[in-house]
């Protein structure tokens, strides 16, 4: 569950986040890379939990370095 007072981060703040410059390729990391679903808050409108987001960043630089995240 999610804290109530969870940051929720447009798709263009987490393109920035993690280093990628396209829509397309931020589907990818989903399908191929684990990276998180966003929510739907609004019709149209996909927002990312700033800490699930952190913690995905946090794992693949883990895995980048082999240490245990």
């Amino acid at each position: 569950m999610l804290n109530p007072n969870e940051r929720m981060l447009p798709a263009q703040e987490v393109m920035q986040t993690v280093g990628v410059r396209s829509d397309t390729t931020l589907r990818e990391m989903i399908k191929r890379d684990g990276f998180p679903k966003p929510y739907e808050i609004t019709r149209g409108k996909r927002h990312w939990a700033s800490s699930e987001v952190q913690i995905w960043l946090h794992r693949r630089m883990a895995e980048q370095r082999g240490v245990a995240a």
